[in-house]
């Protein structure tokens, strides 16, 4: 298995494949030969794991970002087409969030990204018992039943140096799952609820051409989930598509400043001679305000 293809506006051509050490294939001769490149020794990845992904931004530096072994969400940097990477890992999620999953980017002009995914804040249950009764270290795959996850978007506008600055917002009001989530389609586990293979691994972020960041995601936790003052696992076994947007904050194109807010209207699919899945049906539209 291997992540999203991502190219570079100067012809560069990245895959993320699925290993230990966090890793890079790319090519510069539209795929006629490929080298590869290793980073991220110094923080690893879990097991499981999930794909990590590949942005590059309008001068085609390129950032590669993962989740670590630790559980935090990590970056690693090139600026020139993929050839050198940052030898020490950059984390971008606080240290606050403990576990996360399911990392997704994009950029825009240099040093200007943004990075989605699921974490979970509930430190106080590490080293509790997990799924499997052992001591839970963070790995979404045997999270405890009282662990909430939400979906955060990290950004920044100075990525490229040495020190960047990093901005977070936890973006769901609700949980978007409860409990585990399967990250080894081999090992999934199944409850009253059914499969907490719910989630599948389909989340995306990408921006406009106003450098608007647009992100997509599944959310497991619905309806009486989403209200319930003590949801169970068994509750949050949806796969809802949901979508957020930036209303108003910082531009990824630096040219286009702050963004200002905008309506829209959901589109209703009813009279549409469309065919969806079932639990991909219901979009919901939700705007997210930034500082």
């Amino acid at each position: 298995m291997h992540g999203a293809i991502t190219t570079a506006p100067d012809g560069t051509v990245y895959v993320t494949p699925r290993v230990e050490t966090p890793t890079l294939i790319f090519s510069k001769d539209n795929g006629v030969t490929w080298d590869e490149r290793e980073m991220g020794t110094d923080v690893g990845t879990p097991n499981p794991r999930k794909n990590s992904e590949v942005a590059t931004d309008s001068e085609s530096n390129a950032y590669h970002i993962w989740t670590g072994n630790d559980q935090g969400i990590y970056m690693s940097r090139s600026i020139d087409s993929g050839e050198s990477w940052d030898s020490e890992s950059i984390r971008v999620s606080p240290i606050e969030v403990i576990s996360t999953a399911f990392p997704q980017t994009d950029a825009g002009d240099p040093g200007r990204i943004a990075v989605t995914y699921l974490g979970s804040e509930n430190g106080s249950l590490l080293d509790s018992a997990d799924i499997d009764g052992n001591n839970w270290s963070g790995n979404g795959h045997t999270a405890p039943a009282a662990v909430h996850y939400h979906l955060y978007v990290t950004y920044s506008l100075n990525a490229l140096d040495e020190t960047p600055t990093f901005h977070t917002q936890r973006i769901s009001d609700d949980p978007v799952q409860i409990g585990s989530m399967c990250l080894n389609s081999g090992d999934c586990r199944t409850d009253e609820g059914g499969s907490n293979r719910n989630l599948l691994d389909f989340n995306d972020l990408t921006i406009d051409l106003e450098g608007r960041v647009y992100i997509a995601f599944a959310d497991g936790c619905i309806d009486a989930c989403a209200t319930s003052s003590d949801p169970q696992p068994a509750d949050s076994r949806a796969g809802r598509g949901s979508v957020y947007f930036l209303n108003t904050g910082p531009s990824l194109y630096l040219s286009n400043g702050e963004l200002s807010g905008f309506t829209s209207e959901p589109v209703s699919l009813e009279d549409k001679p469309v065919t969806l899945l079932a639990e991909q049906s219901r979009v919901n539209e939700r705007k997210v305000e930034m500082e």
